[in-house]
């Protein structure tokens, strides 16, 4: 008997995680997506999700990730008897910008085969699910999401040079850093041309350009689950003008923060 329904939303602070054993027939359907991010390890049997561009099928080892306002159409495989997962409903912390960075299955669908490293992504995920408040949970799924993103994005597993990995940190940690390359390579003792040289070829952007992929990750996270004004996020995340803040929104999403906000911010 089919067990395929439209569910609702869930309404959540931080995260929520659970852990499914489904039979043949189950099916989720929620067509304008979540307000926050997915991710589904399958464990056993065969899921499948379905995106504008076609059909996905994942097996044990295979993890889902489902970007906000984003369709979700998944269930158990057809053909397939069962289909057991991990899942986890997450806001993203604003440094894990980097870590949701996989490459796209399908529209708003990102799915990786994890290999050797299924094992200790399956301990993370499960440790988030068990943790006992969101704070274990949220340092749990942190651990999943790397796991999953040095196999999605081999050639950015690691950081190597510490100056770097120290901008980074302190960039992730503090939005309201100063993005000035001067200041920035005097924070670890480089020149500008140097350490402008070292971010590129780490990370593939400049210094600026990463610290402005944060505060507009975290800026559309506040006008989805907060009432701050405009203005008021502006100031939060480091920008100083609320008329450049908003450019810089526009630029990056192709809308204005106001129409973000109508578009993507659902009552519970």
């Amino acid at each position: 008997m089919s067990r395929y329904f439209e569910d609702a939303d869930p309404h959540i602070l931080h995260i929520t995680t659970g852990h499914f054993h489904e039979e043949a027939g189950y099916g989720t359907l929620r067509r304008q997506g979540s307000r926050s991010w997915l991710l589904i390890l399958t464990l056993d049997g065969q899921g499948r999700f379905r995106h504008r561009d076609g059909q996905t099928t994942c097996g044990p080892g295979d993890a889902a990730l489902l970007r906000p306002s984003t369709m979700h159409e998944y269930g158990v495989a057809h053909g397939a008897q069962n289909w057991e997962l991990l899942w986890a409903h997450f806001h993203p912390r604003p440094h894990w910008a980097e870590f949701l960075d996989w490459p796209a299955e399908g529209p708003g669908l990102s799915v990786v085969h994890l290999g050797d490293a299924f094992p200790s992504t399956e301990a993370a995920m499960q440790r988030a699910n068990l943790a006992q408040d969101d704070l274990l949970a949220m340092a749990a799924l942190e651990e999943a999401l790397i796991r999953c993103w040095r196999v999605a994005s081999p050639n950015q597993r690691r950081l190597r040079d510490d100056r770097i990995r120290r901008i980074v940190a302190d960039l992730s940690v503090n939005l309201r850093l100063a993005t000035n390359l001067e200041e920035l390579a005097r924070r670890v003792n480089l020149s500008p041309s140097r350490l402008s040289h070292l971010f590129v070829e780490e990370l593939g952007v400049t210094p600026r350009a990463y610290a402005e992929r944060l505060r507009i990750d975290r800026a559309r996270q506040l006008l989805e689950h907060t009432g701050l004004t405009i203005r008021e996020i502006a100031t939060e995340i480091g920008f100083e003008s609320e008329f450049y803040f908003s450019n810089r929104f526009r630029k990056s999403t192709g809308v204005s923060p106001t129409a973000w906000r109508s578009e993507h911010r659902r009552s519970s």
